[in-house]
């Protein structure tokens, strides 16, 4: 089938171009190569190429410095690097530096064509996503903000929709960032309290000395300041939900009089000495094990065990990756609406970056990330360095002081490229949970890729 694609091959070596070239062109692809790297990047950088090839160790400018030039002046350049066995080093962080694959010498016809035809492909998916985006404005946003591709996210909505539909006290429990909010929000929204006050309050912002207050309401005259009668956050969520954040943060003395409201729903102001009736949901949540506050002597375990009957918890986003990209399309949609700028994509090395992050901070922390990386970049699509700070450049450097020397023993041992392939497809597949398509989007190749490795293996 002919191709509409453009090609440059860059290699020292003619014999590789001329190789190269009849090959490519036999599937209809248009080639041009060139045996000098800084004609090549000449020709990258004043011309459209649709992808480049270009060779690792070329003298007067290796392969990886060339690609650096050229996607400072052609940010989201497909560049494929191509390798031997004693520069994989380089090759790997050229991955890291923005390459969208490389190929090994020697290299059959079948194997080039296809490293090339799935760069491309994913180029074209790219950009079909982002045609679409545009074409459908930013789209209906998920319940809630919430996305649920992976299995642990699904159980999660799954289990808050049925607690929606009952009136006990409800614990979210889960780290920071993980969305906790956004699932009280939601069940608020699909119970019958839906219309209905939803007062949310983090119990960690609340002075020890006006918790009860806040809470409760208080009488005129009750404390100093206390100059008209206030009715508290639990009345004014009255026939309502209200959620209490970071519940384990309340004083004990505020824990007691939050049991009296559990259990009897009577709310008692502060300098009143008669308890009043309300009628609210209470939805808690807390980042820290309940059952391990009662044993410091932080937490009433009354409290605790009326509390942690409907418990749902939110897995961090190191356990669901499955919803990494999801959540980023979702956000980085709204975020680019939200400051007047078009809708953006990402580069293959970028979408590997947000993959190989631990993400400390869950979504929160993918949120603020994708904002930065919004309002401090012109590019179309954005590349790792959008993503980066300074802990993560430490990282990076230490990560990859370790990567080198790894490969430096690997390659002193003569261990055979089919059997480093091996060993670190198998890796992906354990971080992945021996989920292929997410160790295939781990490793930035196509998910058949990953079958057709494990066939051959």
């Amino acid at each position: 089938m002919t191709q509409s694609a453009k090609l440059l091959i860059i290699d020292d070596d003619a014999s590789v171009v001329d190789l190269w070239q009849d090959v490519l062109e036999g599937e209809g692809f248009w080639t041009f190569g060139t045996i000098d790297p800084v004609e090549g990047l000449h020709r990258a950088t004043t011309e459209a190429f649709d992808l480049i090839l270009c060779d690792v160790e070329m003298p007067g400018l290796r392969g990886p410095e060339l690609m650096r030039r050229l996607l400072e002046a052609r940010p989201g350049q497909l560049v494929v690097l191509i390798t031997a066995f004693g520069s994989i080093t380089s090759a790997v962080e050229a991955l890291r530096e923005g390459a969208a694959d490389f190929v090994s010498k020697p290299c059959g016809p079948e194997a080039l064509v296809h490293v090339v035809k799935r760069a491309l492909r994913e180029r074209r998916l790219r950009r079909e996503v982002v045609r679409l985006r545009r074409e459908r404005g930013s789209g209906p946003p998920p319940p809630g903000g919430l996305v649920a591709e992976s299995p642990a996210m699904r159980r999660v909505l799954e289990a808050a929709a049925r607690v929606a539909s009952v009136s006990g006290p409800v614990l979210i429990q889960g780290e920071s960032g993980t969305g906790k909010t956004a699932l009280a929000e939601r069940i608020h929204a699909c119970s019958p309290r839906a219309g209905k006050p939803f007062v949310a309050v983090n119990a960690s912002t609340l002075p020890e000395q006006i918790a009860e207050a806040e809470l409760f309401g208080a009488r005129r005259g009750a404390y100093t300041d206390a100059v008209q009668d206030r009715p508290g956050l639990l009345r004014t969520a009255h026939t309502g939900t209200l959620f209490l954040d970071e519940v384990a943060e309340l004083p004990m003395a505020v824990q007691a009089k939050l049991l009296t409201v559990v259990e009897g729903g009577l709310v008692r102001p502060l300098g009143d000495v008669r308890g009043m009736p309300v009628d609210v949901r209470l939805i808690a949540a807390s980042n820290t094990d309940l059952a391990r506050a009662v044993e410091g002597g932080a937490f009433r375990a009354d409290l605790r065990y009326r509390l942690d009957v409907l418990t749902i918890r939110i897995p961090p986003l190191r356990e669901r990756r499955e919803d990494l990209g999801p959540l980023v399309d979702h956000w980085l949609d709204r975020l680019a609406e939200r400051h007047g700028r078009e809708t953006l994509g990402i580069t293959a090395a970028g979408w590997r970056w947000l993959h190989a992050w631990h993400w400390p901070g869950n979504v929160r922390e993918l949120i603020n990330r994708l904002e930065r990386a919004i309002v401090f970049t012109d590019a179309d699509f954005l590349e790792p360095g959008d993503f980066d700070d300074q802990a993560l450049d430490r990282a990076a450097e230490s990560e990859t002081s370790n990567l080198d020397a790894l490969l430096a023993r690997l390659a002193a041992a003569e261990v055979p490229m089919a059997e480093l392939q091996d060993r670190y497809l198998r890796a992906a597949l354990r971080a992945a949970g021996g989920n292929k398509t997410e160790a295939a989007r781990l490793l930035g190749i196509d998910r058949r890729t990953v079958y057709r490795k494990l066939d051959e293996a």
